[in-house]
């Protein structure tokens, strides 16, 4: 395994995250078949960061953060899994395949739309409307941040309309007020953990995550405190302040003083 993953690096010339995404693949192929991860080992860290990619510098790649969680669930989303309790067997390939469109397309519209899990279960085909430029729509009719019913429009990118229309119906099979995803609140909860789990990256990933992920890069990104309020529908600054003060802290006042210095 290590010699097959130094050949992606060394031969192939692929990135340290291409490899790395490869890795977490393997892994999930495995531990699906109910065998060991043949990439937990030493054997694996070395060979993935022997040798950068063509357009990496070599000084910084020991300095790269991992793969985007985002990135390793797309690549990983596919892969057949167990079906039907343990040692029932996996899913079929045509199972595997539904699956995947619909993790794909429910995990970019929860990061997308800042979306709670109870907002997501709530959607229905007719909430969305699809752009000509590719992005998409959704209006939120209520929503427990939004007490009024006075309702909200959201933004959702390219990436997430192209993986919702993946999912919809045949025009003449189209109901606008059938649920999107077809899954309660609880089941949006399974499917983010089951996809993050799959794509290796542990514990700790729930149907909120998507929410406080957005959060997070918006304020990376330079969008301040009472946009991102705004967009997540927060009505008090506490919740959001708390998700992001490692980002906001990056951005701050000392962060600013010391990059006009050493800039």
């Amino acid at each position: 395994m290590a010699a097959y993953l130094a050949h992606l690096a060394e031969e192939r010339r692929l990135s340290v995250t291409t490899v790395r995404l490869h890795k977490a693949a393997l892994a999930a192929i495995h531990k699906a078949a109910g065998h060991p991860d043949p990439t937990d080992n030493e054997g694996y860290v070395r060979p993935s960061r022997a040798s950068p990619g063509p357009t990496e510098n070599p000084r910084s790649r020991h300095g790269r953060s991992p793969p985007r969680p985002w990135r390793r669930v797309k690549a990983t989303a596919g892969i057949k899994r167990p079906f039907g309790g343990r040692g029932k067997g996996l899913e079929s390939a045509q199972r595997a395949s539904w699956r995947d469109r619909v993790d794909v397309a429910l995990l970019a519209t929860l990061r997308d739309g800042l979306l709670t899990r109870s907002e997501a279960a709530a959607l229905t085909w007719g909430d969305l409307e699809f752009r000509d430029d590719g992005a998409a729509l959704i209006t939120l009719r209520r929503s427990k941040t939004d007490q009024e019913a006075e309702g909200v429009v959201l933004y959702v990118g390219r990436e997430a309309a192209q993986a919702l229309l993946a999912i919809r119906p045949a025009p003449d099979l189209l109901d606008p007020g059938a649920s999107v995803f077809g899954m309660t609140t609880r089941n949006i909860g399974k499917r983010v953990t089951a996809a993050a789990e799959a794509a290796g990256l542990g514990d700790g990933y729930t149907g909120h995550s998507g929410r406080v992920g957005m959060a997070q890069d918006l304020v990376k990104s330079g969008v301040e405190l009472p946009a991102l309020m705004t967009a997540g529908r927060w009505k008090s600054s506490k919740m959001p302040a708390r998700y992001t003060e490692r980002q906001a802290a990056d951005r701050g006042a000392v962060a600013r003083y010391y990059q006009g210095r050493e800039g």
